[in-house]
């Protein structure tokens, strides 16, 4: 009979399983040496990701080996209850096999003493992750559709950036449709992207919501018909790499347009630059602009601003030129801005500024209290 693993070897042996699985530059995240003493007394949140890291983790695996490897080599530096969370986590990962669909089934399996209950199975046998992941999304995906932010949460809580990229190849192989579930993923991880860490996945300390920042990109990637003729002719549009890679180009040129606003909003977990309605507005009214502009660039023999990644970036300046940073830093007295009215007010303002080239802001009805706020 074998002997029952103590709390530390057990920690040791899943945090072994977990650095094989990640890749080099994961084990740089992992491995690196954040601690300087105990850190319990200094911090306020034992599962925080050391604020002077300059690597930002590849996927939450790795935020989960750091975090094993903190639990064993100062212990003291953890809560009692976040311990036990992790000693619940790595005696899970430990057991023989899970059961992928049907759980229910077994359960209730168990609340029957009369007789013996006899179940039918397909086994799997020696399945890695991504495999695990892979037929977990086909099983669950047939007669209830799991819903895209289950999916994404997934797969990005429970695989590792390259088992992630196994996945979606394995997904291709099998003609699986599910392409747009990663592009949160690539938002949050890619070093072309400047939302790197700031998307919160339920666990991570991002501050932009997943299903949030999933709207935002799946209207960049999906724009609407009445956009076409900005995209229609670039052909490189069909290429999810080609798109995804415009879209970091649009938001790091927004980041470098409005550095002070973009770096308040992430030091303060939030602003108006980086709200929901913002980015949407944003994206749809610089995509009109191009699609209006697109019969005088035809005419002058100019393709759409689209299809080269420089030219994009200096058109996306261009159409931002007479919007000043003070629209994002000066206060919004409107508090109904994530409605569809509330957008279309937003884009009725910004044309509004960019008309005035950019004078006189303080005079929108954005920043003006209203008749109910003046009498409180």
């Amino acid at each position: 009979m074998n002997q029952e693993k103590s709390d530390d070897e057990l920690l040791k042996d899943v945090y072994k399983q977990l650095c094989e699985r990640l890749s080099q530059k994961e084990l740089e995240f992992v491995e690196k040496t954040p601690y300087s003493g105990t850190v319990a007394e200094s911090s306020d949140d034992d599962d925080e990701t050391d604020s002077d890291s300059p690597l930002p983790p590849d996927s939450y695996v790795a935020e989960i080996a750091k975090e094993f490897r903190r639990a064993i080599e100062i212990p003291d530096s953890m809560t009692p209850e976040r311990r036990q969370t992790l000693l619940e986590y790595a005696r899970l990962v430990q057991l023989p096999g899970m059961i992928l669909d049907g759980q229910h089934r077994v359960y209730g399996a168990k609340l029957i003493n009369e007789y013996d209950v006899r179940l039918p199975i397909v086994l799997l046998v020696d399945t890695d992750a991504a495999e695990q992941a892979f037929q977990f999304y086909v099983v669950n995906n047939k007669a209830t559709k799991l819903t895209p932010t289950e999916l994404r949460g997934t797969i990005s809580t429970s695989l590792t950036s390259e088992e992630i990229q196994l996945l979606y190849t394995r997904f291709k192989q099998a003609g699986v449709s599910a392409d747009s579930a990663r592009w949160t993923h690539l938002l949050n991880n890619s070093e072309s992207s400047p939302f790197v860490g700031l998307i919160d996945f339920g666990f991570q300390k991002g501050f932009l919501k997943e299903n949030v920042m999933f709207q935002v990109v799946n209207q960049f990637m999906r724009p609407p018909r009445s956009l076409k003729s900005v995209y229609s002719s670039v052909l490189e549009w069909e290429d999810d790499d080609y798109r995804i890679n415009l879209f970091y180009k649009f938001w790091a040129t927004v980041k470098s347009v409005y550095p002070n606003a973009w770096a308040n909003a992430v030091k303060d977990a939030g602003g108006q630059l980086l709200m929901k309605a913002t980015m949407l507005t944003l994206q749809r009214y610089i995509f009109s602009q191009f699609a209006a502009d697109m019969p005088k660039r035809s005419r002058r023999g100019q393709g759409s601003p689209i299809a080269n990644a420089e030219e994009f970036e200096q058109s996306v300046k261009d159409e931002l030129f007479y919007l000043p940073e003070e629209f994002f830093t000066r206060k919004w007295n409107r508090t109904d801005i994530d409605t569809s009215d509330g957008r279309a007010m937003l884009n009725e303002q910004i044309t509004k500024v960019i008309q005035g080239q950019g004078r006189n802001i303080g005079n929108m009805q954005l920043f003006k209290s209203s008749k109910s706020d003046s009498a409180s």
